[in-house]
């Protein structure tokens, strides 16, 4: 007999046969979901033996390749570091220095304005006194952005050839 269609005037048993069906529900939820799942073609989550069998199946190391392919900054920064030795020596190599990454395309035209701009405001050519000037509040928000871009630029290209400058 099916409690819900009994007409009850309300109260806790009228709710109770609304809500729950008792002859509807099924017996284990894990067993009707598992027949649902075996009916659509999707093995069951709990059945781990299986789970753990494909996977093994699987060689999953002989399809993982890990390699290494250099940037072309990387690769332009090798090339360059021959011609680059020596950038802080004075000013002329330090101009000789932002000409050829201009040159070579690690830097761009608004970059070059900023190292010619390092050269000028500077005592010596140093990354020290490169970072003081960065440092300094005086500047645009865009000198800014590109002064910290070009000693970046500057400290990748001399540590990628072991200190060179």
């Amino acid at each position: 007999m099916d409690i819900t269609k009994i007409n009850h005037n309300g109260g806790v048993q009228g709710m109770l046969a609304n809500i729950y069906n008792v002859e509807n529900q099924p017996r284990n939820a894990n067993e009707s979901k598992e027949s649902e799942q075996k009916l659509n073609g999707v093995d069951s989550v709990h059945n781990k033996d299986k789970s753990i069998q494909s996977l093994q199946s699987v060689d999953i190391t002989r399809r993982i390749e890990d390699r290494f392919s250099p940037s072309q900054e990387l690769k332009k920064a090798h090339e360059i570091g021959g011609d680059l030795e020596g950038g802080f020596r004075d000013k002329t190599s330090f101009e000789n220095l932002s000409d050829t990454l201009r040159k070579e395309g690690l830097i761009n035209s608004n970059e070059k304005v900023a190292m010619d701009y390092l050269k000028n405001h500077s005592s010596k050519v140093s990354f020290d006194e490169f970072d003081k000037i960065a440092a300094n509040d005086d500047h645009s928000k865009e000198m800014q952005g590109l002064i910290d871009s070009v000693i970046n630029k500057m400290k990748f290209v001399d540590n990628v050839n072991g200190g060179i400058f």
